[in-house]
């Protein structure tokens, strides 16, 4: 199984809008859930960003027709890719 997040912050939610910071996260691991959430249908922009690659934690804005909506379909299906793979190797 995937390792939990350490935490989310919510910085703004709007009806299309969704910007979260990921707390204590590397940008590989938020990367590769943007790959996910991009593929959601009525998903236009999912972005990140990360100010300093040592002291500052990665955000990303989605803009979507449900943003949140989105990024739970995202982390699920992260989620399930990394089980299959771990599966895999037992």
């Amino acid at each position: 199984m995937a390792k939990p997040l350490s935490g989310l912050k919510i910085i703004r939610e709007e009806k299309d809008v969704f910007e979260v910071e990921f707390i204590g996260e590397d940008l590989a691991y938020v990367a590769a859930l943007r790959d996910f959430i991009i593929k959601n249908k009525g998903v236009e922009v999912c972005a990140v960003k990360k100010e300093h690659p040592e002291i500052s934690n990665p955000v990303m804005l989605i803009k979507a027709q449900d943003p949140r909506k989105a990024l739970i379909n995202g982390l699920e299906g992260l989620n399930k890719t990394t089980d299959q793979l771990l599966k895999r190797l037992k």
